[in-house]
């Protein structure tokens, strides 16, 4: 697809891997689930600059653990989480891009 801004804007939910679209959906706020079904090998290759253990998004190595996920999904606690995993990266964007 040519634009993935356009699909992210779209979307009600987002489902990705280490994807940095991630990054971008959090601040929709709608909920985002990370699959990583390779997070051991992953990290132990490659790792990440921050944990993923401190990222806001649920966390699955599974497809059990992924559909448990989302049928315990809290979106209340979710959006504290994303908006404060927001301030502690320092984000300045408060949604008043276009003007």
């Amino acid at each position: 697809y040519p634009d993935m801004q356009e699909l992210l804007y779209t979307t009600d939910i987002l489902i990705t891997d280490y994807s940095s679209c991630m990054w971008d959906f959090s601040l929709t706020f709608r909920p985002c689930f990370i699959y990583a079904s390779d997070l051991t090998q992953y990290e132990h290759d490659r790792d990440f600059y921050t944990p993923i253990s401190k990222w806001p998004f649920p966390v699955s190595t599974n497809n059990d653990e992924l559909c448990y996920n989302i049928k315990n999904f809290d979106l209340s606690h979710y959006r504290v989480n994303v908006q404060r995993h927001h301030e502690e990266l320092g984000s300045f964007e408060h949604g008043n891009g276009c003007k």
